[in-house]
């Protein structure tokens, strides 16, 4: 199953987490951790973490639950696009059809994020490595959610503009996700 998630994330220009990291510095955080995401700066939402510096300093959970913040705001943003697009006038039966799947794919990401944030500001004490384990779970169940999401605009049926759009939003939300997987990878890397 691994193997049909990794390659299916190659196909839709989405990177496997287990790759080399592919971005070079931390800019303002200044933070050694960043270097272990697979996505940029620009995915990561560097400028929405950098506001809180401050606050994360470099506490690896911290910064994981960051991450995890800023992804669950795209999430919810992309879902409410998605939601009003799909009552656009003009779309395809089939298109609406998987506009409407992707919404509650979406629905079940936000909720897994929503849950990975609240565990996350549990995850202290003796039950750190067994919440961390759940965080893990939840936040891949979100890749694979947005993968899902993802696929129901293959082939050649759909309207090119509806599509290239979804996946666009799609793709950005991945992105955050497994950036927000891999500082969680990181985090719990310290209470192996």
């Amino acid at each position: 199953m691994f193997v049909h998630y990794s390659s299916n994330l190659k196909n839709q220009g989405l990177q496997d987490p287990s790759s080399p990291p592919k971005i070079a510095g931390a800019h303002q955080l200044n933070l050694h951790v960043l270097h272990t995401v697979p996505y940029g700066p620009a995915p990561l939402g560097l400028s929405s973490l950098s506001v809180q510096a401050s606050k994360i300093q470099n506490s690896p959970r911290l910064l994981a639950n960051a991450a995890l913040n800023v992804t669950l705001a795209s999430a919810r943003s992309t879902s409410t696009m998605m939601q009003k697009l799909s009552q656009s006038h003009g779309m395809k039966p089939r298109e609406v059809s998987a506009m409407q799947d992707c919404v509650e794919e979406l629905s079940d990401t936000v909720d897994e994020l929503r849950q990975s944030i609240g565990e996350m500001g549990e995850a202290k004490g003796s039950n750190t490595k067994l919440m961390i384990g759940d965080i893990q779970t939840w936040v891949s169940a979100a890749l694979t959610d947005e993968s899902t999401c993802s696929d129901g605009f293959d082939g050649n049926t759909m309207n090119g503009n509806v599509k290239s759009a979804v996946r666009k939003q799609i793709l950005k939300i991945a992105h955050l996700t497994s950036n927000a997987l891999a500082l969680i990878n990181n985090y719990a890397s310290l209470h192996g």
